[in-house]
């Protein structure tokens, strides 16, 4: 039936498993073993970069408004949290100086989301959040470019979030009616 080298390299797969199989495969097509493979050099890079967003957003009022979310890792802060910043003002007219909290509850509000992944995955019910008192700077808001945020902000636990980050725009043009 099957000729010996055959039946040989059939029991080499079952033996090695499905890993091995795939390796023993490759090989067996003059496909060079993964670590023999030339890749490219990674010292100090972060295998996922998270990236702080801005985006259309509405006011209470329903007005005119950005949301911005920065993760906290960025900032100084754990890994695994995101700042979610609130700007209650157009586009037009956001670039400035906030201090936070919002007394007037006319500007916005900036809250540390604890222990959060991604905000995608916020459970806006039960994540553990933090209010941060402190002061961003917001550069010109033009929807062609990222935005430049200096933030400084101090939560109540102490913990210290500060730094420069650029938000790049997603989502699209909203009604807030």
């Amino acid at each position: 039936m099957w000729d010996r080298p055959l039946a040989a390299a059939v029991r080499r797969f079952a033996a090695a498993g499905l890993r091995g199989a795939l390796l023993l495969a490759a090989q067996s097509i003059g496909a060079e073993p993964l670590a023999a493979q030339r890749r490219p050099d990674t010292t100090g890079a972060v295998a996922i970069r998270k990236t702080a967003t801005v985006e259309p957003d509405c006011a209470p009022w329903d007005g005119a408004a950005l949301a911005f979310w920065i993760p906290t890792e960025r900032l100084g802060g754990p890994r695994n949290g995101w700042l979610s910043l609130r700007l209650w003002l157009p586009p037009t007219r956001a670039a400035g100086r906030y201090d936070f909290p919002d007394t007037t509850d006319r500007i916005g509000r900036v809250v540390h989301f604890v222990g959060l992944t991604s905000p995608k995955a916020i459970d806006w019910a039960t994540q553990p959040r933090e209010e941060l008192r402190g002061v961003v700077q917001v550069d010109r808001v033009d929807t062609n470019h990222p935005v430049r945020l200096d933030l400084d902000f101090t939560a109540v636990t102490g913990t210290r979030l500060t730094g420069q980050i650029e938000a790049q725009w997603i989502g699209a043009r909203i009604v807030c009616i």
